[in-house]
């Protein structure tokens, strides 16, 4: 099994996507910078904005044991197979929970939902199997200058750690086929897959039932596909504009 902890997410929504992601990693001004304020945190220096708010923040949790760049690995507890691996920025152990926070320099969206983001959830769960915890955390911590947004915990315990047990193992094990969707417009290695190209080839062409004659035609279902039709060729776009 063994996926990118990172490709778990998408690789939920499309099997495909976690194959392309350790084929083709992301790449650019944005990854780089996220990787410079990652090591900056890591290493306590706090020489940029985002860095000293990180660490700030995390002067907060004086009464916690506070682990940066933790090495994790998630088995599965029937079998022993190694399902992810991968580094969780921060782990905050206290005598009832153990947390795990995840630096976040890209998009701000990402901080309110941390209950669906399974890399997240693969760390923690992880953590909490290793040190034998009854309850862990996730939150995502969005780096904006020398601002420190902190998303809303998602705390799981009990039965609901096995359930999300199960969910993890699914994804990481789903088959390397393409499902095109909304959740494609988060996908760096879109640019590589046949069936994001085929859409955005498609685009442009007239729904059916003649809906794109009048907007004030158009039912909740197509003007949903025009929506997304249209973000893929605004994809596409960008994509030329980068290459020129």
């Amino acid at each position: 099994m063994n996926i990118r902890p990172s490709a778990l997410q998408l690789a939920e929504k499309c099997g495909l996507a976690a194959v392309l992601a350790a084929k083709y990693p992301e790449e650019g001004d944005a990854a780089e910078r996220g990787k410079k304020i990652h090591a900056d945190i890591a290493s306590g220096k706090g020489e940029t904005p985002e860095g000293r708010a990180a660490l700030a923040l995390l002067k907060l949790e004086a009464l916690a044991k506070v682990e940066k760049e933790v090495k994790v690995q998630l088995h599965d507890p029937e079998t022993s197979e190694l399902i992810t691996e991968g580094t969780a920025d921060v782990v905050i152990e206290t005598e009832t929970q153990v947390a795990v926070w995840d630096w976040k320099t890209g998009r701000p969206e990402y901080v309110a939902y941390s209950f669906e983001n399974l890399q997240l959830h693969a760390y923690a769960l992880a953590v909490a199997l290793e040190r034998d915890a009854a309850s862990y955390s996730v939150r995502a911590v969005f780096l904006d200058g020398d601002t420190a947004t902190m998303g809303d915990a998602s705390i799981v315990a009990g039965n609901e750690m096995w359930s999300m047990l199960e969910r993890i193992k699914a994804a990481a094990a789903r088959e390397p086929v393409a499902h095109p969707g909304e959740h494609c417009s988060r996908c760096w290695q879109r640019v590589y897959c046949d069936a994001w190209k085929g859409r955005v080839s498609t685009a442009l062409a007239l729904l059916p039932n003649g809906h794109t004659k009048a907007i004030t035609a158009l039912t909740d279902e197509t003007a949903t596909e025009l929506l997304l039709r249209m973000a893929d060729v605004k994809k596409a776009a960008k994509i030329a504009e980068d290459m020129v």
